[in-house]
C-alpha cells in the first residue's frame, strides 16, 4: 500500500537496482491493457527478478496495478520465486494468486471477474518472460 491521500496522486513508482553477484542477471518486465493507448490501465503487471547462470530466482518482486484502490506489491509471492526457475506453470499460479488477493471495481469497461482475469493473464506473462529470457527487456508485439 502506499501513503498516499484521499486527494493526492501517485505519479512515479521506483524499483530499486538491487546489487548483483557475480553471474547474475536482473531482467524486468511490465505490461498492462488500457481501452485506448494513453488511456488508464485496466490491469497492470511488473517483475523485476534476479536470476543466476542457470535461470534461478535469487530475488524478485512482483505487483499490480489497477486491481485494487491502490498499487499492490507482493513479497509473500514474490519469495516463494527464490530458489526456483520461474516456468509458465509457476508463474501462472503465483499471477492467479496474486489476483484472488485483489478487489478490482466494475465499470462500463470491464466486470470485477475480468479485470481478476486479466491481472492474471498479464502478471504470468510478465513473471514468464522475466524469467525465461537471457537479456533485455521484454517488449510488448
Amino acid at each position: 500500500l502506499t501513503a498516499v491521500g484521499d486527494t493526492e496522486c501517485l505519479f512515479e513508482i521506483e524499483w530499486p537496482v538491487w546489487a548483483l553477484p557475480a553471474g547474475h542477471r536482473i531482467n524486468t518486465a511490465f505490461d498492462e491493457t488500457a481501452m485506448r493507448e494513453g488511456d488508464f490501465a485496466m490491469a497492470s503487471a511488473a517483475c523485476q527478478l534476479q536470476l543466476d547462470e542457470a535461470g534461478v530466482c535469487h530475488r524478485a518482486a512482483i505487483g499490480m496495478g489497477g486491481m485494487d484502490g491502490v498499487p499492490l506489491a507482493f513479497s509473500d509471492l514474490a519469495a516463494q520465486l527464490v530458489g526456483q526457475r520461474v516456468t509458465t506453470t509457476l508463474a501462472l499460479d503465483i499471477a492467479h494468486a496474486a489476483a484472488q488477493r485483489t478487489q478490482p471495481g466494475s465499470d462500463l469497461h470491464a466486470d470485477a471477474d475480468y479485470r481478476r482475469e486479466l491481472g492474471t493473464v498479464l502478471l504470468s506473462r510478465v513473471l514468464s518472460g522475466a524469467g525465461t529470457r537471457q537479456h533485455g527487456a521484454l517488449k510488448k508485439p
